[in-house]
C-alpha cells in the first residue's frame, strides 16, 4: 500500500490516480503513459512494415505482370500474322476444293447427261448431291423429273383401255382425261425447257417434248395445228378436252 500525497489516504500500490482526491500518481502516470506510446510508435512501425511489404509485393506483382504483358504482346505480334496467313492459305484450299468438287460433279452429270442414263443421274444426286440447291444442279433435277413422267406415261400406256362398255359420252369423258393428261406433261417439259435454257439442256428438254407431241400425234390423231391450238388455248380441266375427245374418236372409228 502507498499514501496519496494529496489527502494521506492509503491506497494500492498500482493506483495511478487516488480514489478519493482524485489526485494523480506522477510517476506511475508517466510510466502507464511512457507504455501506451511505446505501444501505438510499436503498432505503428508493424504498420508501416506491414505497408512497405505489401507496396514491394505490389511492385513485384506489377512488374511481373509487365513482363508477361510484354512476352504476350511479342507472341501475339508473331501469331497473329502467322493465324492470318494460316487462314488465308485454308480459305483458298478449301475454295480449291470445293471448286474441284462442284467441277467433277457436273463433269459427271454432264456424262451421264450425253449418254441420257437418267438412272445413273439419279442415283448420283441422290447419293452426293442431295443437300445441294445451286442452280447448277437444279437444272438436272427438272431433267430428272421429265424422266420420271415419261417413264410413267409409258407405263401407263402399256395399260389396254377398253371404252367399248361406254356410251359415247363416257368414251368422251375418258378419253377427255387421257389427252388432258398427256398435255398436261407437255407443257411441263415446254414450261422447264424455257426456264433451263440457259443451261443448255435445250437438247434434253426437246426430246420430252417431242415425245409428247408424237404422242398426240400417232395416239390421238391431232394435228400440229391442233396441238398448237390446245398448248396456246385455256384448256386447264378434263371437261374442256370433251369437244378434242370427240373429234379423236371419230378419227379412231370408235
Amino acid at each position: 500500500m502507498k499514501q496519496c500525497k494529496n489527502c494521506g489516504a492509503e491506497v494500492p500500490d498500482d493506483t495511478i490516480v487516488c480514489p478519493y482526491c482524485e489526485a494523480e500518481f506522477m510517476d506511475l502516470a508517466a510510466k502507464e503513459h511512457e507504455s501506451i506510446v511505446k505501444d501505438i510508435k510499436e503498432n505503428t512501425k508493424k504498420v508501416y512494415a506491414d505497408n512497405a511489404k505489401r507496396a514491394k509485393r505490389a511492385d513485384e506483382i506489377e512488374q511481373k505482370g509487365n513482363k508477361a504483358l510484354g512476352r504476350l504482346a511479342k507472341i501475339l505480334l508473331i501469331a497473329i500474322p502467322i493465324a492470318l496467313v494460316i487462314v488465308a492459305i485454308s480459305t483458298v484450299l478449301i475454295s480449291k476444293h470445293k471448286y474441284a468438287v462442284r467441277n467433277n460433279s457436273i463433269q459427271r452429270l454432264e456424262q451421264y447427261y450425253a449418254e441420257r442414263d437418267y438412272e445413273g443421274m439419279d442415283k448420283y444426286i441422290k447419293k452426293n448431291l442431295k443437300n445441294s440447291y445451286s442452280a447448277t444442279y437444279y437444272v438436272y433435277n427438272h431433267l430428272l423429273t421429265c424422266n420420271f413422267y415419261c417413264e410413267r406415261y409409258k407405263e401407263q400406256k402399256k395399260e389396254s383401255y377398253d371404252y367399248s362398255y361406254l356410251d359415247a359420252d363416257g368414251r368422251a369423258k375418258m378419253l377427255s382425261f387421257d389427252i388432258y393428261y398427256l398435255f398436261d406433261e407437255l407443257e411441263t417439259v415446254m414450261d422447264y425447257r424455257e426456264q433451263d435454257k440457259a443451261y443448255q439442256k435445250d437438247e434434253g428438254f426437246l426430246e420430252f417434248e417431242n415425245f409428247y407431241r408424237e404422242e398426240a400425234r400417232n395416239t390421238f390423231c391431232l394435228t400440229d395445228e391442233e396441238i398448237e391450238e390446245i398448248i396456246e388455248g385455256d384448256f386447264e380441266v378434263t371437261e374442256d378436252y370433251i369437244p378434242i375427245a370427240e373429234k379423236v374418236i371419230k378419227r379412231l372409228g370408235q
